[in-house]
């Protein structure tokens, strides 16, 4: 079946924070906030012919040199990124402010297939088509 991994990492880019007197006597408060978060699935399938034996321990070098090995991996990387830029007065009394947002998402899938033929010397990499999501950015 081979194995599946799946990672996700939240990040917060920047954080930029302004406080300016204003001519009524409230802080006006000038913020900017970038965060992201990265992820990727990934999936390796290997297939040894012929298979190896149970015991490791007891193949040989011949053996390990008939073998043919093949290797399918497929990955998708993606990442989100949401920023966010506030205008405004943040005081005990007084809370308002004007708020912007922006984002994007990016997926950019990819398939690979190894294969390794020990005993002739043959090594052979494909980059092999992939199925593209309906949106691979969305803004």
């Amino acid at each position: 079946e081979g194995i599946t991994l799946q990672r996700a990492k939240p990040l917060l880019v920047a954080e930029v924070r302004r406080i300016l007197p204003t001519a009524l006597g409230v802080p006006m408060e000038l913020s900017m906030y970038s965060a992201a978060v990265g992820a990727a699935s990934i999936n390796v399938q290997a297939t040894i012919t012929p298979p190896l034996p149970e015991e490791i321990e007891t193949m040989t070098l011949e053996q390990l040199k008939k073998t043919d090995v093949q290797l399918h991996a497929e990955a998708r990387p993606s990442v989100a990124v949401q920023k966010f830029a506030v205008m405004g007065v943040n005081t005990a009394l007084i809370q308002a402010a004007v708020m912007a947002k922006g984002e994007i998402r990016v997926i950019a899938p990819g398939k690979v297939a190894v294969s390794a033929d020990i005993l002739k010397g043959n090594y052979k990499v494909e980059a092999l088509p992939v199925e593209l999501p309906e949106h691979v950015a969305a803004v």
